[in-house]
């Protein structure tokens, strides 16, 4: 055993020894080969003017200048420069643009601009030494530029003087007058001379539009808040109808028309304010049935237009008298507007015809000529004239029977009907394909018109008709498509203001939202039984 152990353990060393080299020449060959390595990738530069600053140093900062100087030395940086009505001197680096709006800007000849230089009003002035690697834009301003300064790319000039407009006095106004919240800039001259022309103007209006004024006047002195919502919905209004005006043919040649004629209703609003403003400060009849007097009426228009102009020369508070008194104007004018249209086309109530039949005149039998010649005369026996039937009493088709009421609908019923006419509108419009989800813009459209026409046709909708309701005009005339729109967009107004005019019937006496105030209109529960029987506003409580 022990010699046969000794031979197997002598030939396995013997084994060992031959393949010992070759495995320690594989090692030496494994280590001398190159190893391939992968080079890192260089990170990508960022996108956008970032890629422009130095990332080891700190990025310089965008400047922002409203009214205030500014000054950019020839050691510093910015990333952009934007001044409104202030000065400011620019002699470092800029690496974006450099944007002065009704300023005084100067750009030494150690500036560098990596963007566009645009001016809009105000004063620049450019070195020869100034570099502006792209556009140089200056519109409606003042410049001054050395012989030798080139833009890098466009360069556009376009001077006012040319026609004669100071470019300067029209930044002094904004500087001290719009960035300070007042139309009315008491220290820039030119000001005063355009009040003087406005006021002029509203004195010819007034004495040659002196009832549309007055009647203007006495809208805003029985129902200002009214005046105030109305004028704010021809706001909000006027550039979605405008909007649609323009996409159609015909609104093209409307849309001239309507513009004028918007503008000469607001002036001659604003000239009914004024007067209003004056006649609540010394008394004056607004009645537009009574004799006025021109002299008390340019009084009170001359009393209101000291008021406003001291009002105007108020910071920020004259900004918002300014508009207040916009508003006002227009929706006065608006108001006064549908009151003449009334007045001119009363409407016709619903009564039964009077069913009187034309009187037949007794008429005397002709004699016989022959019977005259041979026969004595015999008087003709007296004849009775047949009698003439009485006229039908009047009576409304308004009456109801003798102890019946009309309940005003409630806030609940009312938002059951209008839930149900969405309902239907939705659903009608997804059958039809007509609604594109942008904005619900169309939806609010097509619950509009759906509204507009129903109440115009039939008094009131699918959903009220299921709730029992019915939409009445509060003066006990006929609903006509007129009112049905002016509540349409005022019920638009009502929405969205957060809901606010719909829930004010919640706290309201006789239960009406704004647009039901404004419209002169009430909604009102009709038992079923009564359906048949408008209207029913003579005997609504």
């Amino acid at each position: 055993m022990n010699l046969r152990f000794r031979s197997v353990l002598a030939l396995l060393l013997l084994v060992a020894a031959a393949r010992l080299p070759a495995v320690a020449a594989a090692q030496q060959s494994d280590a001398a080969a190159p190893v391939e390595r992968v080079a890192p990738q260089d990170p990508e530069p960022p996108l956008g003017p970032v890629d422009q600053f130095d990332y080891d140093g700190p990025r310089p900062s965008p400047v922002l200048r409203v009214g205030a100087d500014f000054t950019l030395n020839a050691a510093d940086e910015a990333r952009e420069v934007v001044i409104v009505s202030g000065r400011s001197q620019i002699a470092g680096h800029v690496h974006g643009d450099l944007v002065v709006i009704f300023g005084d800007c100067r750009i030494a000849d150690t500036a560098t601009i990596d963007g566009s230089v645009t001016v809009i009003g105000g004063t620049v002035s450019v070195a020869a030494g100034a570099r502006v690697e792209q556009a140089f834009v200056a519109i409606g301003a003042d410049v001054t530029e050395a012989p030798g300064f080139t833009p890098g790319q466009e360069h556009v000039v376009v001077d006012p003087g040319a026609v004669g407009i100071d470019i300067g006095a029209l930044g002094a106004w904004v500087a001290q007058g719009l960035l300070m919240g007042r139309p009315i800039a008491p220290t820039v001259t030119w000001v005063w001379i355009v009040v003087g022309a406005f006021f002029l103007v509203y004195v010819m209006i007034l004495l040659s539009a002196e009832r549309p004024v007055r009647r203007c006047a006495q809208t805003l002195n029985a129902r200002p808040l009214t005046a105030f919502l109305t004028g704010l919905l021809v706001l909000l209004l006027a550039s979605p109808i405008a909007l649609l005006l323009i996409v159609s043919v015909a609104g093209l040649v409307v849309l001239p028309f309507a513009c004028c004629g918007l503008i000469a209703a607001w002036v001659v609003g604003k000239v009914g304010v004024l007067r209003w403003i004056g006649a609540r400060a010394i008394p004056e009849s607004l009645d537009p049935e009574l004799p006025a007097s021109r002299a008390a009426a340019v009084r009170s228009l001359l009393i209101g237009a000291v008021a406003l102009t001291l009002a105007y020369m108020v910071p920020v508070l004259g900004m918002l008298a300014w508009g207040t008194t916009g508003v006002l104007a227009l929706g006065a004018a608006v108001l006064t507007i549908f009151e003449g249209y009334r007045r001119e086309n009363p409407s016709v109530p619903r009564a039964a015809k009077l069913r009187a039949a034309p009187a037949v005149p007794a008429v005397a039998p002709t004699p016989n000529p022959v019977f005259m010649a041979s026969e004595p005369l015999i008087a003709p026996p007296p004849t009775s004239p047949l009698p003439t039937p009485q006229a039908a009493p009047y009576v409304a088709e308004a009456s109801l029977p003798d102890g019946v009421t009309l309940q005003r609908a409630t806030f609940r019923e009312r938002l059951a009907a209008f839930a149900l006419d969405v309902v239907v509108v939705l659903i009608t419009a997804i059958a039809l394909d007509l609604l594109e989800f942008r904005g619900g813009r169309n939806f609010v459209l097509l619950l509009l018109l759906y509204h507009v026409a129903f109440w115009a046709a039939k008094g009131t909708t699918i959903g009220g008709i299921i709730c029992q309701l019915r939409l009445v005009r509060a003066d006990g005339q006929p609903l006509q498509l007129g009112d049905a729109f002016i509540r349409g967009l005022a019920g638009i107004l009502s929405g969205v203001v957060a809901g606010l005019g719909f829930l004010w019937m919640l706290k309201a006496p006789e239960r009406e939202t704004w647009h039901d105030k404004i419209a002169g209109t009430m909604v009102v529960k009709v038992p079923r039984h009564l359906q048949a029987e408008p209207p029913w506003t003579r005997h609504a409580t």
